[in-house]
C-alpha cells in the first residue's frame, strides 16, 4: 500500500512529463590542492574517483572527510533511453554546497553560487540517447555563513525533468483575502517556455482542490512566442463557502493544478499549494494580525542540520523538529540565516509557523555594499522559488549587518529592489545595532532585534529611538547552555522580562537545537555549539521543560484534588485554566484545543480516558473550571495523565499523577572517571528510566560521612562530582514521584583511573552502519570502537580508529543485524565504555506503534499511542460495531501522542489498527479494541 507520505519515486507527471532521480551513489574524491579543474578531471576518464558517497548527502559527515574543506568531486554514470530523444531534458539539483560547476559528458553546463538555493539547466544538447552518459559536479563548501558549519557536498536531492518543447515553467500564485466579504481573489501566473522554431497555440486549465475535492476551474488559452518563456495570467475568485483561511492551528491548504493541452492532447502538467491568509501589521497600535485577530507569538531559530545527517536533513528528521517546536507553541519563527528547502517548507505551511526567510549575508561582509549584485539576485531566487509557500511572511535581507560602512546604503537599496518582487509580504532585516538612532532597522517592516540576556531594557531603548517600528526579537536567549542534557537556564525570567510591552509583540528563541560549528568561543570541544534547547541529536535537555513550562498556552494550569475511589473504580480531579493576559509573550486565541485527560496502567494500557472540547478562547477571558471525571475498566490504574492538546494534535502541556511508588530501577552501570579538565574525578550512574517514576536522584556517602543527595533529575544518568583518588563512594538510585520513593541498591564504587571513560551520548542506526555521539575531550586525538554480533565477546570483533570530534561513523555492516559496541580513547588502558547494541536499519521498515488505548467523546475518537522514531507518519485504520468496511486516514505527522478523528453517532466501542510510516515503507499493524 502507497502513501503521499512515502518516499516513493514520482515516476510520471502526464504522458510528456517525467521525473527521473539521479539519488544514491555517486563516486566521490577530494580536491585539496584545487587541481581538478585545471587537470579536467570531468572529461579525464583515467582519474580514479576512490570512494561512493551517497547522494543527497554531505561528506563531512563521514569519518575521513569530517573537517574537509575545499573542493570536491561527484561523478555519475547514466543511461539515456533512446526514446527521450527530442524531449526535453533539465538537470535539476535542489541544493549543492556551495559553489558549484556543472558538466555534462565532459562539456561545462551550469554553476551555481549558494548552496541553499535550487538550480537547473536545459541539458538536451549534451547528452547522448541510448547510451551512457557522465555528469561530473564539483562543489566548493568554503563559504562560510557566521558561526554555521559550511558542510559540503550534494546536499538534496538530483533528478532529470523531462518534457516535451512546450512545457511549464512555474506557477506563481497570488491570494487576496477579503476579511469583511469573506471572499478570496486568486491570481494565477502561469510560466509557459516554448523551445520550439515557431509559435505554439496552447490551452489549458486551472484547477483548484480543497481537500481533495474540486471547486474551481478556470481555462485558459495563449500563443506562445518561438523559443520564448512566456507568463499567462489567470484569475478567479472564490466565494465565502470556499474560503478556508490557513491559520496557526489551522493551516488550511489549497491544490492547485495547472494542466496544459496542445491539440486537445495533454502535453504538461503542474502542481503546486497554497494557502489563503490575512496578515497585518499596525504600526500605530503596535499589533499584527493574522486574519484579523492579534497574535502575540513565540518561536525559535533553527538551525538546520544535525550531526547525522549534516544539512542534508531526512524528511523524518524535518518533521520531528517541526512536531517538537508546535509542541512548544511555536507560532511565529526567524527560523536562520539561510533559506530553506522545499520539505522543511512544505511541512511549515502543513503545521501553521509563520516563518522569515533570509540569505546568507550576516555580520561583518564584503556583500554589505550597496546596489550588490551577488546579493540582489540571492533574493531574487529566494522569492521566486518560494514564493506559493503560505508560512512565509516576510524576505530578510540579512542579520547583523548594522556596524558594516555601507549598511545602511545596503539595507536600503536591498529592500527597495526585492519590494517589487513581492508586494504581500514583508521585507526586512534583522538588527543587533538598533539602540542607535540611525540604524538600518528603520527600512525594515517589522522591527527584528537580536538580544541576549535580561532583555526588557533594551527593548525599551529601541522602541525610545524608534517609537513607529513594532518590534519583535528575532534572537534572544540566555547564554550558551552545555550538551549534557541537565542543562537549563531561566527562561520564565526571561520571557517575564520582555512581556507586557505594548510595542513588542514576539520572541524567537537562539535556538531550539545545538548545531555543529568551529566558530569561535564555541563551549563544546565536540564541535557542537550547545545554544540549544535539544542537543545536536534532538535529545531533550533540561531546558526544553523549561521552555515548555514557561510557555504553555495559558498563563496558569492547576490540578487539583486528583484521586481514585477507594475501589479504584473511578477517577476524580478539579483543572483550573486562566487565559493569557492580552500583552503577555504568547497570547493568542484558542480555537478547538482540548483537554484530555487518561488513567493508565503498569503496561501503559488506559484503564479510563476522556477529553473535554475548549470553546474558543481568547487572551484575558475568565478562568476556565473543568470537573474531570472517568470510571474505570480494565486492570489497576498506576498514574493518570492530563494534557491540553492543540486542533493538530500537539500536546502543549502535560502533568501526572502517580497512585503507588515507583518500580525498582534498573541500573546499567556506575563507575568512577575523571572530568573534561583531567584534574578531578566523579561518579557516573547510568539506569533505565521507567514511567512510574517522575525524576531521580543519587543519595551517597563518601568515606563513610553523612550522607547527602544529588538534584532531581528526569536524565537517564547523574553524575556525582568533586571525588578524589581512593574515595569510596556507598550509594543508592532514588526513583520518585507525588506517591513516594523506591531505594535502588548499588555496590560502592572506589574512585580512581587517570583516563576518562568515554561517555557515550548518543547512538543512532544507520544504513549499514551507525552513528556514535560522544563526549570530546580537549585531548581527544584518536577513538578506537570495537564492534561485535556476540554480546560481551570482542574477541574477534571489528575494530575502528578515528580521528574525529564528537561523532564517529561505523560502516560496513548488515541491516537488520544487531551488533554491540563499545569505545574507548586511543591510550594505553582497557577503560571502555558500558556496551550499548544497536540494528543497522537501511531498507528496514519501522517498528509498529504501542496503542495506549482509544477515548470516545460524542462524535469524536482519540486513539493515544507513542510515537515512533525516524517516522514520517502513520496509517490509521479503524471500524465501528457492525461494519465490514475498515476506514483508513493518513496520519501527517511523526512525533505526536495522540490523534483524533470523526466517527459516526455516539459509539460506545470501536476497532482500530495503527502503522508508523518511513521512507522504506509501513510497518505492521498494531491492534487495539476498547474492552467492553
Amino acid at each position: 500500500m502507497k502513501h503521499a507520505l512515502s518516499a516513493v519515486l514520482k515516476e510520471t507527471l502526464s504522458d510528456s512529463s517525467y521525473e527521473i532521480s539521479l539519488n544514491g551513489k555517486w563516486l566521490f574524491k577530494t580536491d585539496p590542492a584545487n587541481e581538478g579543474e585545471k587537470l579536467e578531471w570531468f572529461a579525464n576518464k583515467s582519474v580514479i574517483f576512490p570512494d561512493a558517497l551517497t547522494v543527497p548527502g554531505n561528506w563531512d559527515t563521514k569519518n575521513e572527510y569530517a573537517n574537509y574543506t575545499g573542493k570536491a568531486w561527484y561523478k555519475k554514470t547514466i543511461v539515456m533511453p533512446a526514446k527521450l530523444k527530442g524531449k526535453v531534458v533539465r538537470l535539476y539539483f535542489e541544493g549543492v554546497n556551495t559553489d558549484v560547476k556543472v558538466w555534462v559528458n565532459g562539456q561545462f553546463v551550469t554553476a551555481n553560487n549558494l548552496g541553499y538555493l535550487e538550480f537547473e539547466k536545459d541539458v538536451s544538447a549534451f547528452l547522448t540517447y541510448g547510451a551512457s552518459n557522465t555528469v561530473t559536479v564539483s562543489a566548493d563548501n568554503s563559504f562560510k555563513v557566521g558561526a554555521l558549519w559550511s558542510w559540503g557536498g550534494i546536499r538534496r536531492p538530483v533528478k532529470l525533468l523531462i518534457n516535451d518543447p512546450v512545457y511549464i515553467k512555474q506557477t506563481r500564485i497570488t491570494p487576496k483575502v477579503d476579511l469583511l466579504n469573506k471572499t478570496a481573489t486568486i491570481d494565477f501566473a502561469v510560466s509557459v517556455f516554448n523551445k520550439e522554431s515557431s509559435s505554439q497555440n496552447v490551452n489549458g486549465s486551472v484547477l483548484v482542490y480543497h481537500q481533495k475535492k474540486l471547486i474551481k476551474t478556470i481555462p485558459f488559452a495563449a500563443s506562445l512566442g518561438a523559443e520564448s518563456l512566456q507568463t499567462i495570467n489567470v484569475k478567479t475568485q472564490l466565494l465565502a463557502a470556499d474560503v478556508n483561511l490557513w491559520n496557526l492551528d489551522d493551516p488550511q491548504l489549497y491544490d492547485c493544478k495547472v494542466v496544459l493541452l496542445k491539440n486537445k492532447a495533454v502535453i504538461d502538467e503542474r502542481k503546486d499549494r497554497f494557502g489563503l491568509r490575512h496578515i497585518e501589521l499596525d504600526n500605530v497600535k503596535h499589533q499584527l494580525r493574522l486574519n484579523g485577530e492579534v497574535i502575540r507569538p513565540v518561536g525559535f531559530n533553527l538551525v538546520p542540520d544535525d550531526r547525522t545527517n549534516g544539512n542534508a536533513l531526512p524528511l523524518w528528521r524535518v518533521k520531528e523538529d517541526i512536531d517538537l517546536m508546535k509542541s512548544l507553541g511555536a507560532g511565529l519563527c526567524r527560523m536562520s540565516h539561510v533559506p530553506f528547502h522545499k520539505e522543511l517548507l512544505n511541512y511549515l505551511d502543513e503545521k501553521g509557523i509563520l516563518i522569515i526567510e533570509e540569505i546568507p549575508v550576516w555580520g561583518p561582509s564584503d556583500l554589505v555594499k550597496k546596489d550588490n549584485e551577488v546579493t540582489n539576485v540571492w533574493m531574487k531566487r529566494m522569492i521566486n522559488d518560494h514564493f506559493n509557500h503560505p508560512s512565509i511572511f516576510g524576505w530578510s535581507v540579512g542579520n547583523e549587518i548594522g556596524y558594516n560602512a555601507e549598511a545602511m546604503d545596503y539595507v536600503e537599496g536591498s529592500i527597495i529592489y526585492t519590494r517589487p518582487l513581492d508586494t504581500t509580504r514583508m521585507h526586512v532585516m534583522i538588527s543587533h545595532s538598533a539602540h542607535r538612532e540611525k540604524d538600518p532597522l528603520q527600512f525594515s517592516d517589522l522591527g527584528f532585534i537580536n538580544w541576549y540576556g535580561m532583555s526588557g531594557n533594551y527593548a525599551d531603548s529601541v522602541h525610545k529611538l524608534h517609537p513607529n517600528s513594532t518590534l519583535f526579537f528575532s534572537e534572544y536567549g540566555y547564554d550558551q547552555l552545555n550538551e549534557d542534557l541537565s542543562a537549563d537556564f531561566p527562561i520564565k525570567a526571561l520571557m517575564d522580562d520582555i512581556s507586557q510591552k505594548p510595542y513588542l509583540i514576539g520572541a524567537s528563541l537562539w535556538t531550539f537545537n545545538d548545531y555543529r560549528s568551529n566558530y569561535k568561543g564555541t563551549k563544546e570541544f565536540s564541535q557542537n555549539r550547545p545554544w540549544g534547547i535539544v542537543d545536536a541529536y534532538r535529545q531533550k535537555k533540561n531546558a526544553f521543560y523549561s521552555y515548555r513550562n514557561a510557555n504553555k498556552p495559558f498563563a496558569e494550569i492547576t490540578l487539583s484534588n486528583a484521586a481514585l475511589s477507594t475501589d479504584h473504580k473511578q477517577f476524580t480531579a478539579e483543572l483550573t485554566l486562566k487565559p493569557h493576559g492580552a500583552l503577555d509573550i504568547p497570547a493568542y486565541p484558542l480555537l478547538n484545543y482540548r483537554v484530555v485527560w487518561k488513567v493508565l496502567d503498569d503496561n501503559g494500557l488506559m484503564t479510563a480516558g476522556d477529553s473535554r472540547s475548549l470553546s474558543k478562547i481568547s487572551p484575558g477571558d475568565n478562568d476556565i473550571n473543568i470537573s474531570l471525571n472517568s470510571r474505570m475498566r480494565g486492570n489497576i490504574p498506576a498514574r493518570a495523565t492530563v494534557s491540553i492538546v492543540s486542533p493538530l494534535n500537539y500536546t502543549l502541556y502535560d502533568t501526572t499523577v502517580y497512585f503507588r511508588k515507583p518500580s525498582v530501577a534498573k541500573i546499567i552501570a556506575a563507575y568512577s572517571t575523571l572530568n573534561t579538565s583531567g584534574k578531578d574525578f566523579f561518579v557516573k550512574v547510568l539506569y533505565e528510566k521507567n514511567s512510574s517514576a517522575s525524576s531521580y536522584k543519587i543519595r551517597y556517602s563518601i568515606d563513610n560521612q553523612p550522607e547527602v543527595e544529588t538534584p532531581q533529575s528526569n536524565l537517564n544518568y547523574i553524575n556525582i562530582t568533586g571525588l578524589k583518588q581512593q574515595q569510596i563512594v556507598k550509594l543508592n538510585l532514588v526513583s520518585m514521584n507525588n506517591a513516594g520513593e523506591t531505594i535502588t541498591d548499588l555496590k560502592p564504587v572506589t574512585v580512581s583511573g587517570t583516563i576518562k571513560k568515554p561517555f557515550i551520548q548518543y547512538t543512532e542506526p544507520a544504513d549499514g552502519g551507525f552513528f556514535i555521539g560522544f563526549e570530546t575531550l580537549p585531548a581527544d586525538n584518536k577513538l578506537i570502537v570495537q564492534v561485535t554480533d556476540k554480546a560481551g565477546n570482542y574477541t574477534n570483533c571489528k575494530e575502528i580508529e578515528a580521528n574525529v570530534k564528537g561523532l564517529i561513523h561505523i560502516e560496513g555492516l548488515i541491516n537488520g543485524k544487531r551488533y554491540y559496541y563499545r569505545l574507548k580513547r586511543d591510550q594505553e588502558n582497557d577503560n571502555w565504555s558500558p556496551e550499548v547494541p544497536v540494528v543497522p536499519d537501511g531498507g528496514l521498515k519501522p517498528s509498529n506503534p504501542f496503542i495506549q488505548g482509544v477515548i470516545l467523546s460524542n462524535n469524536n475518537a482519540i486513539v493515544c499511542f507513542m510515537p515512533v522514531r525516524k517516522t514520517e507518519g502513520y496509517c490509521l485504520q479503524y471500524k465501528l460495531p457492525a461494519e465490514n468496511k475498515w476506514h483508513t486516514e493518513i496520519i501527517n505527522a511523526s512525533q505526536i501522542e495522540e490523534y483524533q478523528f470523526k466517527v459516526k453517532g455516539n459509539p460506545k466501542t470501536i476497532q482500530v489498527k495503527l502503522a508508523a510510516i518511513n521512507q522504506y515503507g509501513q510497518s505492521v499493524y498494531t491492534e487495539y479494541t476498547i474492552p467492553k
